[in-house]
């Protein structure tokens, strides 16, 4: 049993690297949609992704990757909630906040225009971002 135990283990580790490369491959080959926050998003989930990808946090790099792919399907997703992280609980406060905020200025416009989507788009990655780092 122990040499299929031995064979098994980096097989099943090659498939799930390939399959969370493959996520964000298909993330960022996508064709950027046609609204410019939406691009910026699908531009900037994919880094996040990456990045997770080369700490092996292959969860939080899937999570980022779909993002990825719903913002060039035009459907960017909510900022992440705070209910699915174990975050550290002086950190929940500035977070709530943060995150409260952002969906007011999401919801006032914030991303409407060409001149202000890079800047609105900076916003939800920086939270998302911020969220997943304060539950390492």
């Amino acid at each position: 049993m122990a040499p299929i135990f031995r064979l098994f283990v980096p097989l099943s580790t090659a498939a799930l690297l390939s399959a969370c490369a493959a996520n964000i491959g298909e993330a960022e080959r996508a064709p950027p949609p046609g609204n410019a926050f939406a691009a910026e998003l699908q531009k900037g989930y994919v880094a996040l992704a990456r990045a997770e990808q080369d700490e092996n946090d292959f969860a939080d790099a899937r999570a980022f990757a779909e993002k990825a792919r719903a913002a060039a399907a035009g459907k960017p997703l909510p900022p992440e909630s705070l209910g699915a992280r174990k975050l550290p609980s002086e950190s929940v406060p500035a977070l709530v906040d943060a995150r409260a905020r952002l969906v007011r200025a999401l919801e006032a416009g914030a991303a409407d225009g060409p001149a202000t989507a890079q800047p609105a788009a900076r916003a939800p990655l920086g939270v998302d971002c911020w969220i997943q780092e304060q539950e390492e």
